[in-house]
């Protein structure tokens, strides 16, 4: 009997003992220290709190995960930071909770520039929109975008321009962030979009590089995705027919000139590598940066024996021909988008 109560006793020692040490813990954690050392958090796009947690215990900005939680379940704060905005904050060692989620909910103390860049944009487009979004300067980062900044896989040696490799996407700008950093960070970006790309699923004969540059011209004549597959048997129809390709796209790369101009004939016949109505085969380049739909499209034409297209009367799908006399029909009745 007394061997009983002494082990009851012992076991409401350790229990209190445990429940001492877990408040003096949770209310050390809690209150925190005001004289803690500055730290600098970086918090991704899309973070959540509760996946902060580990970066912040690591860096010491709460001493335990476990007492957070309790905390934020306690007190209802979780609430005050449902997300998270991306930046950096300037954070502090053993800081008190109410000031951390405060501190969060504020927002960033370094502001990114959203720097948003579509598909079908050129390097001179990209970097105009780079110079009308962020705080570089588009003279800089037009210079930066080539290979002297990045070197993407597929790119065959001898060339310079990064041209198709700056991938269509919306990044956020660091203040500090120089030219050359930011075309590394789109050439990364398109690194890891095609990743899982098969690159020699092309037809046969087409390298990977040419397969970027048929993208681009996909991306800048189809006004829809589901378009891509029809135009890409066209582009390779002619191509094994030893046909021009003929497509504006190129003529107003060639001329750079806006998409809003109507091309003249005296423009189809400029003497341009680009202008695919007097030079024979692909482009050099690509001319533009399309995403991974119209790469796939590139990749996986449909079996077709197309030769023309113009678009059709909603002025948005394409209608596709093998015989001219089809094509000219058409194209004579063609709306005026």
């Amino acid at each position: 009997m007394r061997r009983g109560c002494l082990g009851l006793i012992i076991l409401l020692v350790l229990a209190l003992g445990f429940v001492s040490f877990t408040f003096l813990s949770y209310h050390s954690a809690t209150e925190g220290s005001s004289t803690g050392a500055p730290v600098t958090l970086t918090v991704p796009s899309g973070a959540s709190l509760s996946g902060l947690e580990p970066q912040l215990h690591t860096a010491g900005v709460i001493g335990s995960t476990f007492d957070f939680k309790i905390w934020l379940h306690l007190s209802g704060s979780a609430g005050q930071v449902s997300s998270l905005q991306q930046g950096s904050y300037t954070l502090r060692k053993n800081m008190p909770y109410s000031e951390l989620i405060s501190t969060l909910a504020k927002g960033p103390s370094i502001s990114y520039e959203k720097l948003t860049i579509p598909e079908g944009l050129t390097v001179t487009e990209t970097a105009a929109k780079v110079g009308a979004e962020t705080h570089i300067q588009a003279a800089d980062f037009q210079a930066a975008a080539t290979v002297a900044s990045a070197q993407p896989t597929i790119l065959p040696p001898g060339n310079a321009s990064l041209e198709g490799f700056l991938y269509p996407q919306t990044y956020y700008v660091d203040p500090h962030q120089d030219a050359a950093n930011l075309v590394q960070e789109m050439v990364a970006e398109f690194q890891t979009e095609t990743a899982s790309v098969d690159w020699s699923a092309a037809p046969p004969g087409i390298t990977p590089y040419q397969v970027l540059t048929i993208a681009s011209l996909i991306q800048n004549e189809a006004k829809v995705i589901s378009d891509g597959p029809n135009i890409a048997s066209v582009i390779y129809n002619r191509l094994a027919a030893h046909i021009p390709l003929g497509i504006d796209a190129t003529v107003y790369y060639a001329l750079d000139k806006p998409f809003t101009e109507k091309l003249t004939t005296a423009d189809t016949q400029v003497k341009s590598p680009w202008n695919t109505y007097v030079a024979p085969g692909l482009p050099p380049t690509p001319i533009s940066s399309p995403d991974l739909d119209y790469i796939n499209a590139a990749l996986h034409p449909a079996q077709t024996n197309y030769l023309y297209y113009v678009v059709g009367p909603d002025c948005i799908h394409s209608l596709f021909f093998s015989s001219y006399a089809a094509f000219s029909q058409a194209a004579a009745n063609q709306p005026k988008c």
